[in-house]
């Protein structure tokens, strides 16, 4: 009669960046059995006395507030029973700002002649980590200390991209025959700075730039394009620059220009 032993741990977590959290969820389960289990990877060969032959997540990326699971098998390569220790270890990558990590894991089992174990689990990231990973190491040593078999796997977790967007205010100060004064100001209303900017933006009838200042200027055809010099190369988050203008002629209309674009982030 086959044997099946379950063992599930609570693992403790603790905040890295020292903010009030409740505590990350994670369990490790490990589950006797007599043949291969198909998990995240294909079984490496079984040899020594015992072997870590499949480890990984599954998903092997998530987005913060998501969780994935720790699968694994470890292999008796003997005939005979093999006590040993687990030990999982884990380690946040990258810059962990609000992010939890388990503490140490030791379990002591016994890998049946010839049969497997299987590891499995749940790590939950938190909401607002900021780590670009978590590392999860196991090792597995003998009664007398001797490492038998030890291996890695690392659940990815995806950083949304920052957001990028801004606002163009477009104002004619003062119109006369056959030609204009314009003001433009530019707003960073993202969560990331602009440098060295380029702003473009179609005009609406047949203007033509004359003088600008705040920036230089080209035109192409009714695409006009406005390039930061130096003292206004920036734009830091909330931040809204002024001082930027230009005069123009037209023939036949004036009409408002549309599409502005800065940086390849079409604004509002």
């Amino acid at each position: 009669m086959r044997m099946i032993r379950i063992l599930t741990l609570a693992l403790a977590a603790i905040g890295l960046s020292g903010a009030s959290i409740p505590a990350a969820a994670a369990q490790v389960q490990t589950q006797t059995q007599t043949h291969a289990q198909s998990t995240v990877q294909p079984a490496a060969a079984c040899t020594g006395t015992a072997a870590l032959t499949q480890l990984g997540f599954v998903p092997s990326s998530v987005a913060p507030g998501q969780n994935s699971n720790l699968k694994g098998t470890l292999a008796n390569c003997t005939s005979q029973p093999v006590a040993i220790t687990l030990l999982i270890t884990w380690q946040l990558l990258g810059t962990a700002q609000n992010c939890f990590v388990n503490d140490p894991t030791y379990m002591q089992e016994t890998l049946p002649a010839s049969g497997t174990l299987s590891l499995g689990g749940q790590y939950m990231v938190a909401g607002t980590c900021t780590a670009s990973g978590v590392q999860a190491t196991v090792k597995i040593t003998d009664a007398g200390n001797n490492v038998l078999a030890q291996g890695t796997a690392v659940l990815a977790i995806e950083q949304p991209m920052p957001v990028l967007a801004c606002h163009v205010t477009y104002t004619v100060q003062s119109q006369w025959q056959g030609g204009f004064g314009a003001a433009i100001s530019i707003g960073n209303t993202g969560e990331v700075g602009f440098g060295n900017w380029t702003l473009t933006f179609t005009f609406g009838g047949d203007q033509k730039l004359t003088t600008v200042w705040g920036a230089t200027g080209t035109q192409n055809g009714a695409i006009a394009t406005l390039k930061n010099v130096s003292y206004d190369a920036s734009i830091a988050p909330g931040q809204t620059i002024s001082g930027i203008g230009f005069n123009g002629t037209f023939t036949n209309s004036n009409a408002a220009p549309t599409g502005f674009n800065l940086n390849g982030t079409l604004c509002s």
